[in-house]
């Protein structure tokens, strides 16, 4: 990477940070109501309709800003609320839809409710969520800080392949993070992300991983305001949280082959890396 994108890409990183320092609307920037029956469904359709599981953290935010700051619900409009959030993080992240593409959408999205929602009323409530959250839709998320660690890490520099391990034991990490409250209550979504990558270092080898490039990486911390004991102590959660990682000869094998696969491009950082991968959140 020229200094000239790393310079870029540390701008980039320091407006996200920014943003979750001033809340930009946000709140706290830390999840609350996190259940693991609300992430397995969402993902669980995310998954089977093809869309990046970035939109799941996103609905997660949605959700849990509009419980706390929205009136309180009818238990009954609950699977309402639930399939809106994931609907407008789709729509947030994508591109605006139809009439007809946004039924067609809510109809896929059925699954998550026990009864039948039509389109007028996830339209309905999607402009009340809008309007709750005070139309703030874009809060940093843990997949946006791992692709920028990513974009920063010196290993761009040096070892494309590495560093896709990374990027992708990276995310499989922030994806499973959703399934624990304590995690998301305890942490920001950049400490997260930049323990998680940490992490996936230590699976590296010193011959592959050396101490000069892990020290360049772990330079960003001042550069941060991270608190190294803060972020040894998310490492250490996210060990117990999630004690298993994807291995690192069957990660590379799969990223190789996606590579030389001629219906695959090379791995670029916005791809759904973490779904697309055999890392995915129902392996372990």
């Amino acid at each position: 990477m020229s200094d000239d994108l790393r310079e870029t890409a540390m701008i980039e990183l320091k407006a996200l940070m920014k943003r979750e320092e001033d809340g930009d609307g946000y709140g706290a920037m830390k999840t609350l109501c996190n259940t693991e029956e609300i992430v397995s469904r969402w993902y669980e359709v995310v998954d089977r309709l093809g869309f990046d599981r970035e939109v799941v953290a996103m609905a997660l935010g949605y959700f849990d800003r509009y419980m706390q700051i929205g009136d309180a619900l009818p238990r009954n409009k609950l699977h309402v609320v639930l399939i809106t959030s994931i609907f407008l993080a789709i729509k947030t992240k994508g591109d605006s839809l139809s009439e007809g593409s946004a039924a067609s959408l809510v109809k896929a999205l059925g699954t998550l409710s026990p009864v039948p929602v039509d389109t007028r009323t996830v339209l309905d409530m999607e402009e009340e969520m809008i309007n709750t959250l005070d139309w703030r839709l874009n809060a940093p998320t843990m997949h946006q800080f791992a692709a920028s660690y990513s974009e920063l890490h010196p290993l761009r520099r040096q070892d494309i392949e590495t560093l896709d391990y990374l990027y992708e034991v990276t995310r499989f990490q922030v994806e499973q993070a959703l399934f624990h409250k304590q995690l998301m209550i305890n942490y920001k979504p950049s400490v997260l992300a930049y323990a998680a990558m940490l992490r996936a270092e230590e699976q590296l080898d010193y011959t592959v991983l050396t101490l000069e490039i892990r020290d360049q990486f772990l330079s960003l911390q001042p550069i941060l305001n991270f608190d190294p004991s803060h972020v040894g102590e998310a490492m250490f959660a996210l060990e117990n949280a999630i004690p298993q990682v994807p291995d690192v000869v069957q990660m590379m094998e799969a990223i190789r082959g996606r590579r030389d696969s001629p219906a695959t491009s090379t791995v670029r950082r916005e791809e759904n890396i973490g779904s697309a991968s055999p890392t995915g959140v129902a392996v372990f």
